[in-house]
């Protein structure tokens, strides 16, 4: 298992831990669905949150749209200070954590989670309410720009995480003007070996990283109507096998010049650290 390694040149951009309950459907033709109690839950897990710091609150819907109007999507971003990680989100029948660099591994994040998860059922509890699982999931978004030798997307995929052209190379020197020069979208969806029950989605992009060119992964394992998880130790048990999962994912991909690289502290740190 790899699940504990903490590069210190990581190419993370993004962890996003969701989790997601069955909602009351308030009209069967249209499929709007509510959470009758979201506005006392909000209250309350709002005061818990301030008491353990996390006093700055930031509207991702506005207060006026109607809470149908959002099912499962996060009204409220929490966190302690302005821009600072990690974040928690609520919503009517959704609750994530957020979490960017700095990042100094699962350990520390899956603490702040599992905190999160804890207040949302001893909130739910309190008011004689239940939770019924709808969905878990956990993505890591990772960026591999010019501290990474990026320099064309093809050419990255292949040499950095061998995946292979997805056209043969005759087609590519017959067709196009200049066979080294192209880009393509890698997604593919699979049944995870770990946790049952559970899917894998791996996706490679053309995107951008500090405004330059850079490929894009992202990694994501997720569970649906999860009949089998209703405890908050079982939710926490699934986080940490998907965790474990896309660890060893990204290990198995990254070939040893990338580990190398993403092992070396970036050229301005490095500089910074020897004055």
């Amino acid at each position: 298992m790899t699940s504990n390694i903490v590069y210190n040149n990581a190419p993370l951009v993004e962890v996003i831990a969701e989790l997601h309950w069955e909602l009351r459907i308030v009209d069967p033709v249209s499929g709007i669905k509510t959470d009758p109690y979201y506005y006392p839950f909000q209250d309350a897990f709002v005061e818990a949150a301030i008491e353990r710091g996390f006093s700055i609150q930031e509207e991702v819907v506005p207060k006026f749209v109607p809470i149908e109007h959002s099912a499962s999507q996060p009204r409220l971003r929490l966190r302690k200070s302005h821009q600072q990680w990690p974040v928690v989100q609520i919503g009517p029948g959704v609750l994530t954590g957020n979490m960017a660099p700095p990042y100094n591994g699962w350990s520390e994040f899956s603490s702040f989670l599992e905190v999160q998860i804890n207040r949302l059922f001893e909130i739910y509890e309190r008011a004689g309410q239940s939770i019924s699982i709808l969905k878990l999931h956990l993505r890591y978004i990772d960026g591999f720009g010019e501290k990474f030798h990026f320099q064309s997307f093809p050419a990255f995929a292949q040499e950095m995480l061998g995946v292979s052209y997805p056209l043969d190379k005759k087609f590519l020197k017959a067709h196009l003007c200049d066979e080294t020069e192209f880009e393509f979208v890698l997604d593919i969806a699979y049944k995870c070996k770990t946790p049952s029950h559970s899917m894998g989605r791996l996706k490679l992009s053309p995107g951008q990283v500090n405004n330059k060119d850079a490929l894009i992964m992202e990694t994501f394992c997720e569970i649906i109507n999860a009949d089998r998880i209703k405890k908050p130790n079982q939710i926490k048990d699934w986080f940490h096998q998907a965790h474990g999962t896309l660890s060893d994912q990204f290990h198995t991909l990254a070939t040893s010049e990338l580990k190398t690289l993403m092992s070396q502290k970036p050229d301005f740190e490095r500089e910074a650290n020897s004055k």
